[in-house]
C-alpha cells in the first residue's frame, strides 16, 4: 500500500508542476522570493525570507503589507500559484558572483571569506562558510531545474539485502 501511494504522490506532484500550477518546497533558494499568483494571472503577494527566519509578506508592486514571525505560516489556497522570481538586487548580485567566482577557477572557501569580508550574509544572517557556498552553488534550481525531497527525516532503520538493519540514509 505505502508503495502504491508514494508512487501516487510523486506522479501528482510531477503533474501540478508540469502543468504549471506551483514549485515544490517551502523556502525560495537563495536570491529569489515566492510569487503567489491567481488562476487568471493576476500576482497576489510576494513572500520574502529573511535572515531572522521571519517573511515578508509585499504587494504585487513590492510595497510592504505585513511581516510574519518565524514560524508563522502563510495560508496558500488551493488554486494560487507558486513561482520563484528574483528577489532583492544585492542578493541576485551576490549568487551571480558567486557562480563567476566559481567559473574563474576559485575555491569555495575563498568565495566564503571574499564575502565575509565584504560583509555580506548568508540567507539566515551568519558568515559563510565553505558548505554554505557548495550548497548555492549546487542547487540546480539555479540552472532552471527542479528538485524536492533531497533530505529524508527518517528515524527507523531499513533492512539491508542481508537481513541486518542498516541506519537511515543521511544527507
Amino acid at each position: 500500500y505505502s508503495v502504491k501511494l508514494a508512487r501516487d504522490s510523486i506522479r501528482g506532484q510531477l503533474s501540478h508542476l508540469t502543468n504549471g500550477k506551483s514549485r515544490l518546497g517551502s523556502q525560495a533558494p537563495f536570491g529569489y522570493d515566492r510569487q503567489y499568483v491567481a488562476p487568471d494571472g493576476k500576482v497576489l503577494r510576494i513572500l520574502r525570507e529573511m535572515p531572522d527566519g521571519s517573511r515578508q509578506e509585499l504587494s504585487p508592486t513590492g510595497k510592504l503589507l505585513r511581516v510574519l514571525p518565524k514560524g508563522e505560516r502563510l495560508p496558500k489556497a488551493k488554486s494560487d500559484i507558486v513561482r520563484l522570481v528574483p528577489g532583492l538586487p544585492e542578493r541576485v548580485r551576490t549568487a551571480q558572483k558567486m557562480f563567476q567566482q566559481c567559473a574563474d577557477g576559485m575555491g569555495l572557501r575563498t568565495i566564503a571569506m571574499r564575502l565575509n569580508a565584504a560583509g555580506i550574509t548568508t540567507p539566515m544572517g551568519r558568515k559563510w562558510e565553505h558548505t554554505s557556498v557548495s550548497s548555492i552553488l549546487r542547487n540546480p534550481v539555479f540552472k532552471g531545474s527542479l528538485a524536492w525531497n533531497r533530505k529524508t527525516k527518517a528515524k527507523i532503520s531499513a533492512p539491508s539485502p542481508d537481513g541486518k538493519l542498516r541506519p537511515p540514509p543521511r544527507n
